[in-house]
């Protein structure tokens, strides 16, 4: 359960499911993953991953509902997660070696979940964070070597007890430059760890 290119590999579901269950690998280009919302409810228009990632150069990832990374993702230039509507999941490592990671959501939220054990986002250079409505929680390390962490979380309402951003007991952010949090309507939750 293979797929090896020199180039890129574009994968493209108008209506349907995109389940990538073995190892996909692009040794000098990139990957790119994406499905189209029109007309699709959130059960037939997902991205799962379940086998590992790895690419060479760029990598984005596309889609208008849930996604969900749950084996490594991996590119030596930059990752881009985003979904016009939808939470994104991270339960395994997500590795940049040259570049930058964006994960992105207009209305949802996204966990970055582990034990702690291991790093979860790492980025030679910035990472960015954003959900234009809904929460960040971070269970995992994050960090970068020479860049910038950005994590922006927005609600239209205010509602207490509910952070906008958490990082809880098994969570860590260590930056190689600056951290910011960047909220609108809500809390931020921080443990000793960063």
């Amino acid at each position: 359960d293979t797929v090896v290119a020199y180039g890129n590999i574009n994968m493209t579901a108008n209506k349907g499911t995109i389940d990538v269950s073995g190892k996909v690998k692009s040794t000098s280009g990139g990957i790119n993953v994406k499905t189209n919302s029109a007309n699709q409810t959130t059960s037939n228009a997902s991205i799962s991953y379940d086998a590992e990632e790895t690419v060479a150069n760029d990598e984005e990832v596309r889609e208008h509902f849930d996604i969900m990374i749950g084996e490594e993702l991996a590119a030596n230039q930059s990752i881009i997660i985003t979904t016009d509507s939808g939470d994104i999941e991270i339960t395994e490592p997500i590795i940049v070696n040259s570049g930058n990671i964006t994960i992105s959501t207009a209305n949802g939220d996204i966990k970055i979940n582990t034990d702690g054990s291991e790093n979860m986002l790492s980025a030679q250079n910035d990472l960015n964070i954003l959900t234009e409505r809904g929460a960040v929680l971070i269970s995992g390390k994050i960090s970068t070597l020479d860049g910038n962490i950005t994590i922006t979380a927005n609600k239209d309402s205010y509602t207490a007890g509910q952070e906008n951003i958490s990082v809880d007991d098994d969570g860590a952010i260590n930056s190689g430059k600056n951290i910011s949090l960047n909220i609108t309507n809500g809390d931020v939750h921080i443990t000793d760890k960063f």
